[in-house]
Order: C-alpha cells, then structure tokens, then sequence
C-alpha cells in the first residue's frame, strides 16, 4: 500500500487551492509564501479509520506544502489539508522575539533532561550554539464539514547542533510535553522514562508504523487523530532533510513517546517481531 505519491495539478486547479490558502492561513499569519515551490500530494489515511469509533467516508487526501517567509524574515512551513470534507493547516514558523526566546530558554536550561542531553552532545564532539537559537511556533487548525473545530499550538526552544562548522541536527525542547529531543537525521535521541539516553528512527513512509502509531496516540476519532499526526505523515514521509522540514521538526518531537513503542515497526529495524502492529 502506497500512504502517499505527488499529486499532479492543472493551472486553475494550482490557482484554486492558492486562493483557499491564502485566504485561510497565509493572509491570517502575515506570511510571504512562495507558491512557486507548492508540493502537492496525495495520501491514504485509511490507516486513521483502524479502531475507531467514528470513521472517514472518505480517506484518501490532498495535502499541499509552501515554503513562508515570517515579518522577521525567518523561515516556516506550512502544509495544508483536505480529506473526508474536513481541512486542516499545520503552519511551523521560525522567532527570535527576545521575551518569547528568554523565557523558553530559561525554562529549557532549568530541565534536568534537557542539561543531560546537552552534556551528551558535547560529550560526544557536538557544538551547541547558543548564538542561532530560536522558538518554532506551531499552529494546527482542523474544521470539518459539519463545523466542528480543532485546534492546537505550542511554541519549541530550538538549538543548532555542529559538528566543526557543519550543521548537523538540533536540540529542541516542547514546552507544551516538557520533553527535549535531539534531531540528527532521521533519528531521534531522548532521555527514557528509566533514565538512559535512547536513539530510535522514525518513518511515516511504513505502513507498519503509522498504524502502530495510531494505536498507540489512541486519538478516538479521525479528526482527533488528523489534527495531532495527520500533516505529519506527509510532511516527514517527503522530507529528505529533516532539518529544513520545520513541520516535521514539530511532529518528531511531539510524538517522540509513541515513536519509542513503534520503533521496531520501521524498516530494517533490529527486531521486528516485536512491532505491536503488523
């Protein structure tokens, strides 16, 4: 089963979906979106009807992922979805607002797991730069057909890891979870609930994997679960550089609990008879 493959679209069909976008999330977040890098793609969330008690009429999906410009000149993401009558926004953008920056900071410094963390880069040979810091502010917004809104923000410390003068992953830390995880690649390194520092992989292109973590988010309802994973399949299944996919930045750090059940699911993993899903 294929989850997603590039939709291809015709003039009107681009000016269309510009216009809705536009309207709903650029215009509304005073972003400069550059519509002439739009990404469109198709994705099956049929894996989102699986237990639940409410389910999608209609699971196959148009997503559509723009690269913004913010009023400071930063970088940001946004991926915009239609499926089953509903549309949701994930949009991921870059600040360096000094209270916003101070505060999380602060708050990022004074957690135990995060200091370790940090002692294990530098321990092995990374170089944290405190001079490149910055906040992710995320916003997901999903309505449906009948009006029924869901929404959710949160706002993410963000630290550039180097090895010499090569940028190479980020520390980040949700202040929403209270969780810091570092990003290097395609893995995802956090301290266990048992202590030990841990590294697994993700990988929303396996099947296997995001139905594991549907059962383990454990959403109850399809929207439930659109709006907390839903853009992140497409938006990390398509990404080949994790560290320019701000909205999969987000996702890998927001589910990094679940990703730690559902590490044995992904392809090449050490032991997979021991993925909860088939």
């Amino acid at each position: 089963m294929t989850i997603i493959k590039s939709l291809s679209l015709n003039a009107l069909e681009k000016q269309s979906f510009k216009e809705k976008i536009q309207e709903k999330v650029t215009a509304q977040f005073n972003l400069a979106a550059d519509f002439g890098k739009l990404q469109a793609n198709e994705i099956d969330y049929s894996v989102l009807n699986e237990g639940k008690v409410a389910k999608m009429e209609s699971t196959i999906g148009k997503q559509f992922t723009i690269p913004v410009k913010t009023h400071e000149g930063l970088d940001g993401e946004v991926h915009y979805t239609e499926v089953n009558g509903a549309y949701l926004y994930n949009v991921a953008t870059k600040t360096t607002n000094r209270k916003l920056l101070a505060d999380l900071s602060k708050l990022a410094n004074s957690n135990e797991e995060f200091n370790k963390l940090s002692k294990h880069l530098i321990k092995d040979g990374y170089t944290l730069n405190n001079d490149e810091e910055y906040v992710i502010q995320n916003t997901k917004y999903l309505e449906d057909k009948e009006g029924k809104v869901l929404s959710e923000s949160l706002n993410m410390f963000s630290l550039p890891l180097y090895q010499k003068e090569n940028l190479v992953g980020m520390l980040f830390f949700d202040e929403s979870n209270m969780k810091p995880v570092i990003l290097i690649g395609n893995e995802r390194t956090f301290v266990h609930e048992n202590g030990e520092i841990v590294t697994i992989q993700a990988d929303s292109c396996s099947l296997s994997w995001t139905k594991c973590m549907n059962k383990q988010l454990d959403c109850g309802t399809w929207n439930s679960c659109l709006i907390i994973y839903g853009s992140c399949i497409g938006g990390c299944c398509t990404c080949f550089n994790p560290l320019s996919c701000i909205v999969c930045a987000v996702c890998a750090v927001a589910v990094v609990g679940a990703a730690w059940t559902c590490r044995m699911c992904v392809p090449g993993a050490a032991r997979p008879k021991e993925c909860p899903t088939k």
